[in-house]
């Protein structure tokens, strides 16, 4: 694994674990068709390299991750989530029912963590593929254009504000991790 790979990792986990993370998360895959892992790595390109990739490159990456994810992480997913309401087979059955739904969420977590080492693999992160130095936005708007542009691709109708609130707290937890938004600070 590359030091991208591990660092967008660390990156991923730590934002994720911020509060309300992962709620805006869940709220923009299931509403907004958004995908996770893009969200997060789009949001670590301009929160840990000033990088805001551009539309066409972020559709491309997606394009590569729809077979993982399509075939891997949504039926993953689904049984994860198909269990949580279902009863066990029998009832002195719940204890070990909660355990394989446990392990379930955690291969679903590491096929996430997989989709997340391709995209690091994948994408090459040079300042030519954001917008000139002079031209870059403080970090804030940086993370907050990486952001608008994955959920944009899905092209779910979703209301801005609704929007706006979740991408808002993504924002705000990627740009805590950022040592951009320090050095930015101190300008």
């Amino acid at each position: 694994m590359s030091a991208d790979a591990d660092d967008l990792w660390r990156f991923a986990v730590a934002v994720h674990a911020r509060a309300g993370v992962e709620n805006a998360c869940l709220a923009l895959q299931d509403e907004a068709g958004a995908d996770v892992p893009l969200l997060l790595f789009a949001a670590w390109a301009a929160a840990r390299r000033g990088v805001v990739l551009p539309a066409e490159t972020l559709a491309d990456l997606d394009s590569r991750l729809v077979p993982w994810r399509e075939t891997v992480i949504r039926p993953l997913r689904t049984v994860r989530r198909t269990m949580k309401g279902a009863p066990p087979p029998h009832r002195d059955l719940e204890a070990p029912a909660a355990d394989l739904r446990a392990r379930l969420k955690s291969v679903e977590l590491e096929a996430e963590r997989l989709a997340l080492d391709a995209l690091a693999a994948h994408a090459r992160l040079d300042t030519r593929d954001s917008a000139k130095a002079s031209e870059t936005p403080p970090p804030r708007e940086a993370i907050l254009q990486a952001l608008r542009a994955v959920v944009a691709l899905p092209a779910a109708g979703v209301a801005d504000s609704w929007r706006e609130r979740h991408l808002a707290v993504l924002t705000d937890a990627a740009l805590a991790h950022s040592p951009l938004s320090v050095a930015d600070a101190l300008s």
